[in-house]
């Protein structure tokens, strides 16, 4: 009972420390054009290449009046716990990407792409994961201490964690398609996230994850994991939506982002459109060769064209 208690009070006190406002793209001054006319940014959409060297295939949903169009290029990459196995298919599809982002540069002269973990405010990131080590390991002191848990499991776990992080250094130094393009190519990286939206995400993830461990599932409910599967979903649909907020910021008419399979911008341009009509998404999203298999293709019925190989 009082580990349930401890799991309960840990999700509150993380949620009141993480509770940062979104900023608001109020003042931003508007394109000066008729909507009569193709918008700057569907007539960038428009023009954007429809075969890709490395793509499967290249999906526009066009919004008529948009001010801005969004370009996800998909993406699987590294996660903690993957096998060699899946890190060889990681390489493939990040060899695609390469070869995506490489041709569009040339192609549209790109300059710069708004990169997924960049943080607007990573000094407040890092305060931030500082807390959370130091909450967990507090956490793991009390579950230790309330029940028959060994240590060494605790510390199996601990170790494992900094393994992972030395795995995860090597990947972005040596597999990441926008980290050799930005060594190769001079390719500039934007900041896509929030250090708020950014570590609730994190921060639910890794607890659905542990909560799934032998030693935690006897003392957490099912309405615990549930509660924490319904935040993880929130928080990343809070994350997706600081990417556009940071694009409205910056006043992008064709904005490139290379994210997660786990991400899809279709929901959340629907529901941003309806709420800022004077900022309005179109779509565009470019999937890999090598994955075109993990990923859920947009709703048919918004396809302006569908080009694939």
């Amino acid at each position: 009972m009082r580990a349930k208690t401890l799991g309960r009070g840990l999700l509150v006190i993380l949620l009141t420390v993480t509770t940062l406002a979104f900023s608001s793209c109020a003042n931003i001054q508007l394109l000066k054009y008729s909507f009569t006319e193709k918008t700057p940014a569907n007539k960038a959409l428009r023009a954007f290449p429809s075969q890709i060297p490395g793509a499967y295939g290249v999906y526009k949903i066009e919004v008529p009046e948009a001010s801005h169009c969004l370009v996800h290029i998909t993406q699987i990459h590294y996660v903690n716990g993957i096998s060699e196995e899946e890190m060889k298919e990681i390489e493939k599809v990040q060899n695609n990407i390469y070869q995506i982002l490489d041709y569009i540069i040339n192609y549209l002269s790109l300059k710069k792409v708004y990169q997924e973990g960049k943080m607007k405010d990573p000094d407040v990131f890092n305060t931030l994961l500082n807390f959370w080590d130091e909450t967990l390991n507090e956490m793991f002191n009390q579950l230790i201490s309330l029940s028959e848990i060994d240590s060494g499991e605790i510390n199996t776990i601990v170790a494992e964690s900094l393994k992972e992080k030395e795995r995860s250094k090597e990947y972005y130094q040596k597999t990441s398609a926008v980290s050799r393009l930005v060594n190769q190519r001079k390719l500039k990286t934007m900041a896509s996230e929030r250090a708020s939206e950014a570590f609730k995400s994190m921060m639910f993830n890794y607890l659905a994850n542990l909560y799934q461990e032998p030693f935690l599932t006897k003392t957490i409910s099912v309405e615990m994991i549930e509660e924490i599967s319904n935040a993880l979903k929130e928080a990343i649909e809070d994350r997706e939506d600081v990417l556009l907020d940071i694009i409205c910021q910056n006043n992008d008419t064709l904005a490139v982002t290379v994210y997660g399979a786990g991400h899809d911008w279709e929901d959340n341009i629907a529901k941003w459109n309806l709420h800022h009509p004077k900022h309005k998404f179109s779509f565009i999203k470019v999937i890999p060769e090598s994955a075109s298999h993990l990923f859920i293709l947009p709703s048919k019925n918004h396809y302006h064209y569908i080009n694939l190989k």
